[in-house]
């Protein structure tokens, strides 16, 4: 990487550090990362002038670093790079509410119909399951559960008007919240205001401290509209914590035991999303899923 870095940049760092397949080093005590670029190159252009733009609102996202030849990407044996520089202190932890004032920085005008997004990411993931055979049994036992659970969020969103107004937001919410997570622009999209709080919540419940009363409140102050509240509540539904980690053991990344901690709090999950409901219908008239609601 050091050749790169030299032959790509003029950077000379004296020592680089490697963790996860993400590279790292120190130049006058600024950090910066050098890492594989995993999206579309298309998107590439649009990341760049949106972190510009927000750094020079003094918003100190990370920043892309252009190559000595004006190119912000070096592609090495068939994979892309990027150097990203990091404007702030990345360890410094912050809370949900920071990340809500972040989706109002930056607003697009679209529209994303998640149903036909959540279908084809089911029909993607039953193809897998074909071609596993019994590679994986401990992940699939469960995969008609999660499936059912994730057809649910779809029916559930099916007959909602989308707004036409995405926020910026992240691919996921991971713990602990800091600086570092959020200001990474590689985690960046643009998506309906509700996403990065929903993702927040099944964070929390699966993998971290959970309150129940802290998700009530946090909703209430945001004083959502009925169709945020459907899609939140779908969100909530769809079984995101699986596929990723279904996704995560496929590519060797992640542990197949992981899916125990996922199970054991399956029931104890459905009861929440029971809870959850009836606290959302004192204010909103949204419908119920029966199975749900009927839970004990």
């Amino acid at each position: 990487m050091k050749n790169l870095l030299e032959y790509y940049y003029n950077i000379f760092p004296d020592k680089i550090y490697e963790n996860n397949n993400t590279y790292y080093f120190f130049l006058d005590d600024i950090k910066y990362y050098f890492v594989i670029f995993n999206r579309n190159i298309g998107e590439l252009n649009s990341l760049v002038e949106l972190t510009n733009k927000l750094y020079f609102k003094g918003i100190k996202v990370h920043t892309f670093i252009q190559t000595k030849d004006g190119k912000f990407y070096i592609e090495h044996e068939k994979v892309n790079y990027v150097l990203l520089r990091v404007n702030t202190n990345e360890n410094e932890e912050i809370d949900i509410y920071d990340i809500i004032r972040f989706n109002n920085i930056g607003i697009v005008n679209s529209v994303l119909p998640w149903n036909k997004r959540w279908e084809n990411t089911v029909d993607s993931f039953e193809k897998e399951v074909i071609e596993l055979n019994n590679d994986y049994p401990l992940l699939t036992s469960y995969f008609n559960y999660y499936v059912g659970l994730a057809e649910n969020a779809i029916s559930y969103i099916s007959n909602i008007k989308y707004d036409d107004k995405l926020y910026l937001s992240h691919k996921r919410i991971n713990f602990p919240l800091t600086y570092g997570s959020i200001y990474n622009p590689l985690t960046f999209i643009f998506d309906y205001k509700v996403r990065d709080i929903s993702e927040y919540i099944k964070e929390m419940f699966f993998y971290s401290k959970f309150s129940e009363d802290e998700i009530f409140e946090l909703i209430d102050l945001n004083n959502y509209s009925l169709n945020d509240i459907k899609l939140l509540y779908g969100r909530l539904l769809f079984p995101t914590y699986y596929f990723d980690l279904f996704e995560g053991v496929l590519n060797h990344e992640r542990e197949e035991k992981e899916i125990d901690k996922i199970i054991n709090l399956s029931k104890s999950y459905e009861l929440f999303l029971k809870e959850l409901y009836f606290n959302l219908k004192l204010k909103y008239n949204i419908e119920p899923i029966d199975w749900i609601v009927n839970n004990k």
